[in-house]
């Protein structure tokens, strides 16, 4: 494979590897159900960070999310803005599984627990890092526009 369709294929690899990982460790948190310690069970039936909306809105409200970022990034894609195609993607990949989550169980799976903080799972970190890397890209190039004028 030529160099240029590897670095072009390597991120969609990197992120549907971080896809299967997070399902395997939230289908391996149910299984050993464990409560205490880095690698646990725990049931998220709200949204980032625990807080709790109406059962019957955050299916929804996920799914309309995804669409509204979904857009974007094909947006992101038609304009060559590969980078912010990339990390919409990421976002993409990460509401999916929690969606899979909460559509088939009511919750999300969350495993990973580092006491000082909720415990979470790798689904919302591609979220998380996503979103962070998508606005600083934003900001770099409003900067970038702004010097030029």
């Amino acid at each position: 494979m030529e160099k240029s369709k590897t670095k072009i294929l390597l991120p969609y690899l990197v992120i549907l590897i971080l896809f299967i990982v997070d399902r395997i460790l939230k289908y391996t948190a149910v299984s050993l159900d464990k409560t205490s310690g880095f690698f646990v069970f725990e049931k998220n039936t709200g949204i980032a960070f625990s807080i709790h909306l109406p059962q019957i809105i955050l299916p929804i409200l996920t799914f309309i999310i995804i669409l509204f970022v979904i857009s974007y990034s094909l947006k992101y894609l038609a304009s060559k803005k590969f980078t912010l195609h990339l990390t919409t993607l990421l976002v993409i990949t990460g509401a999916i599984s929690n969606l899979i989550d909460r559509l088939k169980f009511g919750y999300v799976i969350d495993y990973i627990n580092l006491k000082f903080w909720p415990v979470f799972n790798v689904a919302d970190v591609m979220i998380v890092v996503g979103v962070i890397i998508w606005m600083w890209n934003l900001r770099s190039q409003k900067l970038e526009t702004r010097n030029n004028v």
